[in-house]
Protein backbone atom coordinates (compact mmCIF):
# COMPACT_ATOMS: atom_id res chain seq x y z
CA UNK A 1 0.00 0.00 0.00
CA UNK A 2 2.83 2.33 -0.63
CA UNK A 3 1.59 5.99 -1.45
CA UNK A 4 -1.73 5.37 1.14
CA UNK A 5 -1.78 8.43 3.02
CA UNK A 6 -3.94 6.17 5.70
CA UNK A 7 -2.02 3.47 5.38
CA UNK A 8 -0.34 4.74 9.74
CA UNK A 9 -3.80 2.70 10.40
CA UNK A 10 -2.58 -0.58 10.10
CA UNK A 11 -1.11 -0.83 13.33
CA UNK A 12 -1.67 0.96 16.42
CA UNK A 13 0.10 4.49 17.07
CA UNK A 14 0.30 4.11 21.01
CA UNK A 15 3.11 3.04 22.28
CA UNK A 16 2.98 -0.07 25.28
CA UNK A 17 3.19 2.58 27.96
CA UNK A 18 -0.23 4.52 26.48
CA UNK A 19 -1.81 1.03 25.64
CA UNK A 20 -1.40 -0.13 29.23
CA UNK A 21 -2.53 2.83 30.99
CA UNK A 22 -5.54 3.25 28.89
CA UNK A 23 -6.36 -0.19 29.36
CA UNK A 24 -6.72 -0.31 33.00
CA UNK A 25 -9.06 2.98 32.79
CA UNK A 26 -11.11 1.22 30.78
CA UNK A 27 -10.73 -2.44 32.75
CA UNK A 28 -11.49 -0.29 35.71
CA UNK A 29 -14.91 1.33 34.66
CA UNK A 30 -15.91 -2.59 32.89
CA UNK A 31 -15.42 -4.01 36.19
CA UNK A 32 -17.73 -0.77 37.67
CA UNK A 33 -20.23 -1.10 35.57
CA UNK A 34 -20.87 -4.73 35.73
CA UNK A 35 -21.23 -4.14 39.58
CA UNK A 36 -23.46 -1.45 38.65
CA UNK A 37 -25.66 -3.52 36.55
CA UNK A 38 -25.55 -7.04 37.93
CA UNK A 39 -28.72 -7.04 39.82
CA UNK A 40 -30.71 -4.86 37.49
CA UNK A 41 -29.81 -7.18 35.01
CA UNK A 42 -30.38 -10.06 36.65
CA UNK A 43 -33.75 -8.92 37.56
CA UNK A 44 -34.98 -8.12 34.18
CA UNK A 45 -33.87 -12.11 32.99
CA UNK A 46 -35.88 -13.20 35.24
CA UNK A 47 -39.09 -10.90 34.17
CA UNK A 48 -38.07 -12.04 30.35
CA UNK A 49 -37.83 -15.41 30.80
CA UNK A 50 -41.72 -15.26 32.42
CA UNK A 51 -42.85 -13.29 29.14
CA UNK A 52 -43.69 -15.29 26.59
CA UNK A 53 -44.36 -12.18 24.46
CA UNK A 54 -40.71 -11.55 24.04
CA UNK A 55 -40.88 -14.51 21.68
CA UNK A 56 -42.93 -12.76 18.68
CA UNK A 57 -41.13 -12.60 15.45
CA UNK A 58 -41.49 -10.35 12.62
CA UNK A 59 -41.86 -11.22 9.05
CA UNK A 60 -39.44 -9.85 6.51
CA UNK A 61 -40.31 -7.29 4.00
CA UNK A 62 -39.60 -5.93 1.19
CA UNK A 63 -38.78 -1.95 0.43
CA UNK A 64 -39.07 -1.23 -3.47
CA UNK A 65 -37.49 2.03 -4.60
CA UNK A 66 -38.66 3.56 -7.95
CA UNK A 67 -34.58 3.53 -9.07
CA UNK A 68 -35.03 -0.53 -8.97
CA UNK A 69 -33.32 -0.74 -5.73
CA UNK A 70 -34.44 -2.65 -2.85
CA UNK A 71 -33.98 -3.88 0.82
CA UNK A 72 -35.69 -6.50 3.30
CA UNK A 73 -36.21 -5.44 6.56
CA UNK A 74 -37.92 -6.46 9.38
CA UNK A 75 -39.96 -4.48 11.69
CA UNK A 76 -42.36 -4.11 15.20
CA UNK A 77 -43.99 -1.10 14.06
CA UNK A 78 -47.31 -2.91 14.17
CA UNK A 79 -46.74 -2.45 17.93
CA UNK A 80 -46.47 1.02 17.78
CA UNK A 81 -49.28 1.88 20.13
CA UNK A 82 -47.78 -0.27 23.07
CA UNK A 83 -44.15 1.03 22.83
CA UNK A 84 -43.10 2.98 26.27
CA UNK A 85 -40.93 5.02 24.34
CA UNK A 86 -42.72 6.70 20.60
CA UNK A 87 -39.90 8.71 19.55
CA UNK A 88 -37.03 6.24 19.91
CA UNK A 89 -35.96 3.38 16.73
CA UNK A 90 -33.44 0.94 16.86
CA UNK A 91 -31.58 0.20 13.45
CA UNK A 92 -29.95 -3.41 13.72
CA UNK A 93 -26.96 -4.09 11.40
CA UNK A 94 -25.61 -7.78 11.56
CA UNK A 95 -22.06 -8.72 10.55
CA UNK A 96 -21.23 -11.43 8.31
CA UNK A 97 -22.61 -14.06 8.00
CA UNK A 98 -25.80 -13.12 8.79
CA UNK A 99 -29.42 -14.08 8.71
CA UNK A 100 -33.25 -13.30 9.46
CA UNK A 101 -32.80 -14.02 13.28
CA UNK A 102 -28.94 -12.58 13.58
CA UNK A 103 -30.27 -10.33 16.44
CA UNK A 104 -33.18 -12.86 17.83
CA UNK A 105 -31.43 -13.26 21.67
CA UNK A 106 -30.78 -9.24 21.89
CA UNK A 107 -34.17 -8.72 20.33
CA UNK A 108 -35.66 -10.50 23.63
CA UNK A 109 -33.60 -8.42 25.97
CA UNK A 110 -35.29 -5.31 24.03
CA UNK A 111 -39.20 -7.11 23.66
CA UNK A 112 -41.62 -6.10 21.63
CA UNK A 113 -42.64 -2.83 23.19
CA UNK A 114 -39.82 -0.94 24.28
CA UNK A 115 -39.60 1.56 21.34
CA UNK A 116 -39.61 1.07 17.38
CA UNK A 117 -36.75 -2.10 16.37
CA UNK A 118 -35.80 -2.41 12.44
CA UNK A 119 -33.56 -5.55 11.08
CA UNK A 120 -32.00 -3.86 8.33
CA UNK A 121 -30.54 -6.66 5.87
CA UNK A 122 -27.81 -5.12 3.69
CA UNK A 123 -27.82 -6.19 0.19
CA UNK A 124 -25.28 -8.96 -1.00
CA UNK A 125 -25.31 -10.09 2.81
CA UNK A 126 -28.90 -11.03 2.68
CA UNK A 127 -27.82 -13.87 0.49
CA UNK A 128 -29.66 -12.68 -2.22
CA UNK A 129 -27.53 -10.46 -5.30
CA UNK A 130 -26.31 -6.78 -4.28
CA UNK A 131 -26.71 -5.41 -7.83
CA UNK A 132 -30.20 -3.97 -8.03
CA UNK A 133 -31.20 -0.88 -10.27
CA UNK A 134 -28.62 2.08 -9.27
CA UNK A 135 -27.35 0.06 -6.24
CA UNK A 136 -23.60 -1.47 -6.90
CA UNK A 137 -23.27 -2.43 -3.09
CA UNK A 138 -20.14 0.41 -2.60
CA UNK A 139 -19.97 1.56 0.81
CA UNK A 140 -21.68 5.55 -0.21
CA UNK A 141 -23.89 3.72 -1.84
CA UNK A 142 -24.68 1.89 1.07
CA UNK A 143 -24.89 4.98 3.11
CA UNK A 144 -27.36 6.09 0.52
CA UNK A 145 -29.98 3.21 0.57
CA UNK A 146 -29.86 3.33 4.61
CA UNK A 147 -30.53 7.16 4.59
CA UNK A 148 -33.27 6.65 1.85
CA UNK A 149 -34.76 3.80 3.66
CA UNK A 150 -34.99 6.15 6.97
CA UNK A 151 -36.87 8.67 4.68
CA UNK A 152 -39.39 6.41 3.56
CA UNK A 153 -40.17 5.05 6.66
CA UNK A 154 -40.20 8.34 8.02
CA UNK A 155 -37.70 7.93 10.63
CA UNK A 156 -35.61 11.36 11.34
CA UNK A 157 -32.68 9.56 13.30
CA UNK A 158 -32.14 5.81 14.92
CA UNK A 159 -29.90 4.26 17.26
CA UNK A 160 -27.86 2.03 15.72
CA UNK A 161 -27.19 -1.16 16.75
CA UNK A 162 -24.04 -3.08 15.12
CA UNK A 163 -21.84 -6.40 15.52
CA UNK A 164 -18.99 -7.18 13.90
CA UNK A 165 -18.48 -5.90 10.40
CA UNK A 166 -21.97 -3.97 10.94
CA UNK A 167 -19.55 -1.20 12.65
CA UNK A 168 -18.20 -0.55 9.53
CA UNK A 169 -21.41 0.03 8.06
CA UNK A 170 -22.77 2.03 10.81
CA UNK A 171 -20.14 3.98 11.89
CA UNK A 172 -19.71 4.94 8.55
CA UNK A 173 -23.27 6.01 7.88
CA UNK A 174 -22.57 7.71 10.96
CA UNK A 175 -19.46 9.89 9.72
CA UNK A 176 -21.30 10.86 6.58
CA UNK A 177 -25.14 11.50 7.89
CA UNK A 178 -24.60 12.49 11.54
CA UNK A 179 -27.84 14.46 12.14
CA UNK A 180 -29.37 10.69 11.24
CA UNK A 181 -27.64 9.37 13.88
CA UNK A 182 -29.26 9.44 17.94
CA UNK A 183 -26.57 7.20 19.26
CA UNK A 184 -24.50 3.95 18.28
CA UNK A 185 -24.29 0.80 20.15
CA UNK A 186 -21.22 -1.15 19.22
CA UNK A 187 -20.66 -5.09 20.11
CA UNK A 188 -17.64 -6.11 19.07
CA UNK A 189 -17.63 -3.83 16.22
CA UNK A 190 -14.68 -4.04 13.87
CA UNK A 191 -12.33 -1.09 15.39
CA UNK A 192 -10.52 2.20 13.85
CA UNK A 193 -6.94 0.28 13.21
CA UNK A 194 -6.63 -2.67 11.41
CA UNK A 195 -7.76 -5.83 12.92
CA UNK A 196 -6.94 -9.33 13.38
CA UNK A 197 -9.99 -10.76 11.45
CA UNK A 198 -9.56 -8.86 8.06
CA UNK A 199 -5.95 -9.76 8.11
CA UNK A 200 -7.34 -13.61 8.32
CA UNK A 201 -9.84 -12.17 5.56
CA UNK A 202 -7.04 -11.21 3.29
CA UNK A 203 -4.91 -13.89 3.84
CA UNK A 204 -7.39 -16.65 2.28
CA UNK A 205 -8.71 -14.28 -0.36
CA UNK A 206 -4.94 -14.65 -1.57
CA UNK A 207 -4.27 -17.43 -0.63
CA UNK A 208 -7.21 -19.51 -2.27
CA UNK A 209 -8.93 -16.59 -4.16
CA UNK A 210 -5.78 -14.90 -5.99
CA UNK A 211 -7.15 -11.67 -5.23
CA UNK A 212 -4.58 -9.40 -4.33
CA UNK A 213 -3.99 -5.35 -3.79
CA UNK A 214 -4.77 -4.43 -7.87
CA UNK A 215 -8.17 -5.76 -7.08
CA UNK A 216 -11.05 -3.22 -7.79
CA UNK A 217 -14.50 -2.73 -6.77
CA UNK A 218 -15.37 -2.38 -10.66
CA UNK A 219 -14.28 -5.88 -11.41
CA UNK A 220 -17.18 -7.40 -9.33
CA UNK A 221 -20.32 -6.17 -11.19
CA UNK A 222 -18.56 -8.32 -14.47
CA UNK A 223 -21.00 -11.75 -14.52
CA UNK A 224 -18.15 -13.89 -16.19
CA UNK A 225 -15.94 -12.77 -12.74
CA UNK A 226 -18.70 -13.59 -10.75
CA UNK A 227 -19.00 -16.78 -12.00
CA UNK A 228 -15.45 -17.31 -11.97
CA UNK A 229 -14.87 -16.88 -8.83
CA UNK A 230 -18.08 -18.26 -7.18
CA UNK A 231 -16.21 -21.84 -8.30
CA UNK A 232 -12.97 -20.86 -7.14
CA UNK A 233 -14.80 -20.04 -3.67
CA UNK A 234 -17.00 -23.13 -3.37
CA UNK A 235 -13.61 -25.20 -4.54
CA UNK A 236 -11.58 -23.46 -1.57
CA UNK A 237 -14.46 -24.01 0.64
CA UNK A 238 -13.92 -27.64 0.37
CA UNK A 239 -10.71 -27.18 1.51
CA UNK A 240 -11.02 -24.80 4.50
CA UNK A 241 -13.36 -27.11 5.84
CA UNK A 242 -10.76 -29.40 6.49
CA UNK A 243 -8.28 -27.02 8.50
CA UNK A 244 -7.57 -28.47 11.82
CA UNK A 245 -9.63 -27.33 15.28
CA UNK A 246 -7.34 -25.07 16.11
CA UNK A 247 -7.17 -23.17 12.56
CA UNK A 248 -11.28 -23.57 12.52
CA UNK A 249 -11.36 -21.51 15.92
CA UNK A 250 -9.12 -18.72 14.70
CA UNK A 251 -10.66 -18.02 11.80
CA UNK A 252 -14.21 -18.64 13.37
CA UNK A 253 -17.51 -17.00 11.58
CA UNK A 254 -14.36 -16.27 8.43
CA UNK A 255 -15.20 -20.15 7.68
CA UNK A 256 -19.10 -19.66 6.97
CA UNK A 257 -18.67 -16.82 4.44
CA UNK A 258 -20.58 -17.89 1.60
CA UNK A 259 -19.58 -16.43 -1.89
CA UNK A 260 -21.57 -13.24 -1.56
CA UNK A 261 -20.44 -12.51 1.74
CA UNK A 262 -16.70 -12.48 0.67
CA UNK A 263 -17.78 -10.72 -2.41
CA UNK A 264 -19.73 -7.79 -0.52
CA UNK A 265 -16.95 -7.60 2.12
CA UNK A 266 -14.59 -6.97 -0.55
CA UNK A 267 -16.59 -4.03 -2.19
CA UNK A 268 -17.17 -2.74 0.69
CA UNK A 269 -13.55 -2.01 1.72
CA UNK A 270 -12.59 -0.93 -1.97
CA UNK A 271 -15.15 1.46 -1.93
CA UNK A 272 -12.44 4.54 -1.69
CA UNK A 273 -9.32 4.81 -3.14
CA UNK A 274 -7.23 4.65 0.43
CA UNK A 275 -9.13 1.12 0.65
CA UNK A 276 -9.83 -0.20 4.03
CA UNK A 277 -7.57 2.38 5.68
CA UNK A 278 -9.80 5.17 4.19
CA UNK A 279 -12.33 3.51 5.61
CA UNK A 280 -10.83 3.45 8.95
CA UNK A 281 -10.01 7.34 8.93
CA UNK A 282 -13.22 8.23 7.86
CA UNK A 283 -14.70 6.38 10.77
CA UNK A 284 -12.37 7.94 12.88
CA UNK A 285 -14.54 11.42 11.71
CA UNK A 286 -17.49 10.73 13.93
CA UNK A 287 -18.77 13.40 15.79
CA UNK A 288 -17.91 12.73 19.49
CA UNK A 289 -20.86 14.96 20.53
CA UNK A 290 -22.91 11.44 19.01
CA UNK A 291 -23.19 9.04 22.35
CA UNK A 292 -22.05 5.88 22.50
CA UNK A 293 -22.31 2.19 24.03
CA UNK A 294 -19.67 -0.55 23.48
CA UNK A 295 -19.81 -4.05 24.30
CA UNK A 296 -16.92 -6.31 24.05
CA UNK A 297 -14.99 -9.82 24.08
CA UNK A 298 -11.88 -10.05 25.96
CA UNK A 299 -11.99 -13.76 24.79
CA UNK A 300 -12.42 -12.40 21.03
CA UNK A 301 -9.84 -13.31 18.41
CA UNK A 302 -10.78 -11.46 15.68
CA UNK A 303 -11.43 -7.90 17.30
CA UNK A 304 -8.50 -7.66 19.87
CA UNK A 305 -9.52 -5.42 23.12
CA UNK A 306 -6.73 -3.47 22.63
CA UNK A 307 -8.04 -1.65 19.77
CA UNK A 308 -11.70 -1.97 21.17
CA UNK A 309 -10.02 0.22 24.10
CA UNK A 310 -8.36 2.35 21.67
CA UNK A 311 -11.69 3.58 20.47
CA UNK A 312 -13.10 3.86 24.18
CA UNK A 313 -10.68 6.02 24.99
CA UNK A 314 -10.63 8.16 21.64
CA UNK A 315 -14.59 8.59 21.95
CA UNK A 316 -15.74 7.86 25.69
CA UNK A 317 -12.80 8.16 28.04
CA UNK A 318 -10.29 10.38 27.19
CA UNK A 319 -9.55 14.29 27.73
CA UNK A 320 -10.57 14.83 24.01
CA UNK A 321 -13.81 13.24 24.26
CA UNK A 322 -17.51 15.06 24.35
CA UNK A 323 -19.02 14.24 27.74
CA UNK A 324 -22.74 14.01 28.61
CA UNK A 325 -24.09 14.81 31.73
CA UNK A 326 -27.07 12.33 33.40
CA UNK A 327 -29.66 15.32 34.16
CA UNK A 328 -31.73 12.51 35.85
CA UNK A 329 -31.37 9.24 37.16
CA UNK A 330 -33.93 6.83 35.90
CA UNK A 331 -33.24 4.57 38.85
CA UNK A 332 -31.30 6.32 42.11
CA UNK A 333 -30.14 3.21 43.33
CA UNK A 334 -27.63 2.84 40.63
CA UNK A 335 -24.14 4.23 40.92
CA UNK A 336 -23.88 5.71 37.90
CA UNK A 337 -21.36 8.09 36.41
CA UNK A 338 -23.28 11.39 36.27
CA UNK A 339 -20.64 13.65 34.51
CA UNK A 340 -19.95 11.03 31.73
CA UNK A 341 -23.02 9.01 30.56
CA UNK A 342 -21.53 7.19 28.21
CA UNK A 343 -18.65 5.61 30.27
CA UNK A 344 -21.51 3.99 32.32
CA UNK A 345 -22.37 1.84 29.22
CA UNK A 346 -18.94 -0.38 28.25
CA UNK A 347 -18.90 -3.62 29.00
CA UNK A 348 -16.43 -6.33 28.68
CA UNK A 349 -16.99 -10.07 29.33
CA UNK A 350 -14.48 -12.41 29.53
CA UNK A 351 -17.23 -15.66 29.20
CA UNK A 352 -17.99 -15.10 25.27
CA UNK A 353 -16.34 -14.89 22.11
CA UNK A 354 -16.60 -12.95 18.92
CA UNK A 355 -20.19 -13.85 18.68
CA UNK A 356 -21.26 -12.26 22.25
CA UNK A 357 -24.00 -10.97 20.28
CA UNK A 358 -25.37 -14.17 20.29
CA UNK A 359 -23.84 -15.65 23.71
CA UNK A 360 -25.06 -12.91 25.88
CA UNK A 361 -27.52 -11.32 23.88
CA UNK A 362 -30.69 -10.79 25.92
CA UNK A 363 -28.11 -9.87 28.32
CA UNK A 364 -27.13 -7.22 26.43
CA UNK A 365 -30.67 -6.47 24.91
CA UNK A 366 -31.43 -5.31 28.44
CA UNK A 367 -28.58 -2.94 29.02
CA UNK A 368 -29.04 -1.23 25.68
CA UNK A 369 -32.89 -0.40 26.88
CA UNK A 370 -31.12 1.14 29.95
CA UNK A 371 -28.41 2.98 27.91
CA UNK A 372 -31.76 4.08 26.17
CA UNK A 373 -33.87 4.93 28.50
CA UNK A 374 -31.20 6.80 30.35
CA UNK A 375 -29.86 8.68 27.08
CA UNK A 376 -33.00 10.86 26.86
CA UNK A 377 -31.76 12.64 30.19
CA UNK A 378 -28.82 13.73 29.46
CA UNK A 379 -27.46 17.16 28.30
CA UNK A 380 -23.95 17.33 26.50
CA UNK A 381 -21.16 19.66 28.49
CA UNK A 382 -20.36 22.47 27.32
CA UNK A 383 -16.63 23.09 28.33
CA UNK A 384 -15.95 26.95 29.71
CA UNK A 385 -13.26 28.27 27.38
CA UNK A 386 -10.18 29.17 29.16
CA UNK A 387 -8.94 32.97 30.02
Amino acid sequence: MKGNKYFIYDKDQRNQEIIQTQSKIINQLCDKNKQTFDKYVSQQLFQIENNLKNQEKQEVVQMNFDDGRYVFYRDNYKNHKHFEFQNKCIILIQGIPGGVYYYSRLEKGIGNNFCRVINFYVPGLDKKDERRGNYRGTLDGLIQLINDFMENLKIEKAIFVMHSVGGLIGKSFAAQKPQRVEALVQIATVPITKWNGIRLCEQIEQKFYSLNDSITSEVFFSNQFREQFKVVHDQSKQVLDNLSKQEKELLGPILQFNFLDTLNFLKLRLSYPGRIFEVLHRMRQVDKKIPRMFVYSSQDQLMQQSLQEEEIFLFVVGQDAVKRRITKKIDNQMNLDEQNFSANYIFRYDDATHIVQHEKGTEIGILIKHFVSQLQLTEIIIEKSKL
